[in-house]
């Protein structure tokens, strides 16, 4: 071969090499600037084969379950996991809501119309930067809504529209504990508030502070109130008011301090005292306009609660020797029976829209232990599946094997269930990460924007023999 031909070929190696340089090149570095969410990385190899190009630079692609599958960018296709991971880092608080959106359609003659269509969003508060991001269940797009650090959140309750929120957290000192109204505003504040690390850019975060160490604070069914705990009178004292802390009214006072609180049922905010599995508990009702107060259940060892929304049932826990036991108690037949699914009420949502449905986590296996106090002290973790239980039936109904559709181990925690009741979300215990799972089979066709649930339903008409054991109620 003459010297001239291989000049000739190793001409044509060097063009070929460079060509390729240039498309690897172009692949990586062009397209879209994507912000990851804190604690994310991005592959270069993922933008090169077009599989995680994400949304514009305010934006950032979700975490997922590995059944998650991306076909394209730029509007094509997704498949989203029915158990998905919606933040990579610790949440503090998060809410479903819906909105009006405006869109598009085109009508059977082909005119283009203006329609305005209901949606559901997820909000969610950022525990490391206090930032507020928002999501949609069938959508991978996270948006940031707010840009305002503020570190060390441990808890954030999103109010209405979710575009309010009251946030909890320690004082410099470590011990006093501050809570403050935030207000998600695009201006900046012209009031004379207190605001911590508020900034002039758009989509500020104003914050104004509530009296001191209120020990307890929870948000009425329509999320207008708010109802707090702090000591002072006889012991303890209770006020609901708005969310702001005006327009006050305080109806309770007490001698006992420590409760846990909620607030099922516009006229109705339950009372359990902090538990222990070495102590007795109690539940009270307290009526949220004149302050009357009902004993419910009573000397139960180690009783957490969790009441229907129209307080015709109560979820609670019973501890025992070196496990505990789940149980229902209705208070129209006086009645208390023992489930055969364990778990605790802390990993239970009631359906708003179904009486007698509840949506429950529930472990693998329990450890022998003194429950709650050793899981509330994170001695263990608890690896959950997701069941649909009907209280009236005693039918039970496997919503989610979670080893199917994720590595992770899940312990969830703060379970809410969406408008529609199609989406289930939770905080995961083991790292504070936020997550969604759909929970019911869509009405219609979605076009491979998520996958259908597939739920184990009984063919026959289930009665409380088989699947529960009566007892006698606890004292009240």
């Amino acid at each position: 071969m003459s010297s001239r031909v291989i000049k000739i070929i190793i001409g044509f190696l060097i063009v070929v090499a460079i060509g390729i340089g240039s498309i690897f090149a172009r692949a990586i570095f062009s397209g879209k600037t994507n912000v990851p969410q804190a604690g994310t990385s991005r592959s270069v190899f993922g933008t090169l084969f077009s599989l995680f190009n994400g949304p514009a630079s305010n934006e950032s692609t979700s975490s997922s379950s590995p059944t998650a599958t991306i076909e394209g960018d730029n509007g094509a296709v997704v498949a989203i996991p029915k158990l998905r991971q919606i933040s990579a880092s610790p949440v503090s608080g998060a809410v479903f809501f819906q909105r009006n959106v405006a869109t598009a359609t085109v009508d059977a003659l082909g005119q283009v119309k203006n329609v305005t269509l209901l949606q559901t969003f997820m909000r969610y508060f950022d525990r490391a930067t206090g930032h507020i991001f928002e999501t949609k269940p069938d959508s991978l797009i996270v948006k940031e809504i707010t840009n305002t650090t503020l570190p060390r959140i441990y808890q954030a309750i999103f109010t209405n529209q979710a575009d309010s929120l009251v946030l909890r957290y320690l004082d410099v000192d470590k011990e006093t504990i501050n809570t403050s109204y935030a207000l998600v505003s695009t201006t900046t504040a012209t009031t004379t508030s207190i605001s911590l690390g508020a900034t002039t850019n758009p989509k500020t975060l104003f914050t104004y502070l509530l009296p001191k160490n209120l020990t307890e604070l929870t948000l009425s069914p329509d999320r207008a109130q708010i109802f707090y705990t702090q000591n002072g009178g006889q012991g303890g004292i209770g006020v609901v008011a708005l969310p702001n802390n005006t327009k006050t009214h305080q109806i309770f006072n007490f001698p006992l301090k420590d409760w846990l609180i909620d607030w099922p049922k516009q006229s109705t905010i339950t009372l359990t005292t902090k538990p222990s599995a070495y102590v007795p508990g109690f539940l009270f009702f307290l009526n949220s306009s004149n302050g009357a107060l009902t004993k419910i259940l009573g000397n139960v060892p180690g009783m957490t609660t969790l009441t229907s929304p129209d307080t015709n049932n109560v979820l609670f826990s019973e501890s025992t020797a070196a496990n505990f036991t789940l149980n229902v108690y209705n208070l129209k037949t006086d009645r208390a029976t023992t489930l055969s699914l364990k778990t605790l009420p802390e990993k239970c949502v009631w359906s708003q829209k179904s009486a007698g449905i509840v949506y429950c986590a529930v472990p693998l296996g329990v450890p022998k232990g003194r429950y709650p106090d050793t899981w509330y002290q994170g001695n263990l973790f608890f690896t959950d599946n997701f069941w649909k239980i009907n209280i009236a039936t005693g039918e039970r109904s496997l919503v989610a094997r979670t080893i199917d559709l994720t590595k992770q181990a899940i312990d969830a925690t703060n379970l809410r269930l969406d408008p529609t009741e199609n989406y289930l979300m939770f905080i995961n215990k083991r790292d504070l990460t936020l997550w969604n799972l759909l929970v019911a089979t869509p009405s219609g066709p979605i076009f491979s924007t998520s996958t259908p649930a597939v739920i184990a339903t009984s063919t026959k008409k289930a009665v409380n023999t088989s699947t529960s054991t009566p007892f006698t109620p606890p004292s009240r």
